[in-house]
């Protein structure tokens, strides 16, 4: 089920079926093993499956599935997105100039979407939007505000590593029995497992990418999480 070997450049490398896979992350030194691996420079490395195919295991068994969806009525949820002016004075004239890169352009993982299926991305604040594209003092850049009209679903990332640093959730008092899911976790025996799992994936959307390889984790949770629902429980926003 399982073949070890070593190399030199990232501890570990395990190849496994999916079952074997699954087994070995159920526990805290294998979800570990493979975190480390991932920081380490593995997602760079690896082909895309093989990242896919390990942020599956981590994050599929129930225990770990620390993310709850919430339902937002039509016009009282607002994003903001940021972009660049193209030159100074230059305004941007055109609605899709604003919205996400077209199939063509989108070739490498993004931060929530698979190679070549595009998605808009946006913010719920102004100094995200800014400090996603590292903004500098003189540059000129417009922010788009967007309010849905219908209802939405949501889905927090990091929201059990925020409600346990700060004993709030992303959305507070706006949803009622919020915290509930989360103490609840919270006091099982194996709960570090699922911080350690919840904790690893805020950071790295967290995070600023410098190449091309950078966003393989987040596009693959993020595949997972919004291929995997239909319907009435359709996640429309990360």
């Amino acid at each position: 089920m399982a073949n070890h070997t070593k190399s030199d450049t990232s501890g570990y490398v395990f190849t496994m079926d999916s079952e074997g896979l699954q087994k070995f992350v159920s526990e805290k030194e294998g979800a570990l093993s493979f975190i480390e691996q991932l920081r380490g420079g593995a997602k760079s490395r690896w082909p895309y499956a093989q990242v896919r195919g390990v942020i599956l295991a981590l994050i599929k068994e129930p225990e770990h599935r620390v993310y709850q969806a919430y339902e937002i009525p039509g016009g009282e949820y607002t994003v903001l997105r940021a972009r660049r002016l193209p030159e100074d004075g230059k305004w941007i004239l055109r609605e899709e100039d604003l919205g996400p890169p077209s199939p063509d352009k989108a070739t490498a993982p993004g931060r929530c979407h698979r190679p070549n299926y595009p998605l808009c991305y946006c913010s719920t604040k102004r100094e995200i939007t800014l400090s996603e594209l590292d903004a500098k003092l003189g540059e000129n850049f417009v922010i788009a505000e967007f309010r849905f009209k219908q209802e939405i679903t949501i889905l927090p990332v990091g929201e059990l590593d925020y409600y346990r640093r700060t004993g709030e959730t992303y959305l507070g008092s706006a949803i009622n029995k919020s915290k509930e899911p989360y103490d609840n976790i919270l006091e099982k025996p194996n709960a570090v497992l699922a911080q350690l799992i919840d904790a690893f994936i805020a950071d790295e959307f967290i995070k600023r990418a410098t190449t091309d390889t950078d966003y393989r984790i987040t596009s693959a949770f993020a595949t997972l999480v919004l291929n995997e629902s239909e319907g009435s429980n359709q996640i429309d926003t990360l």
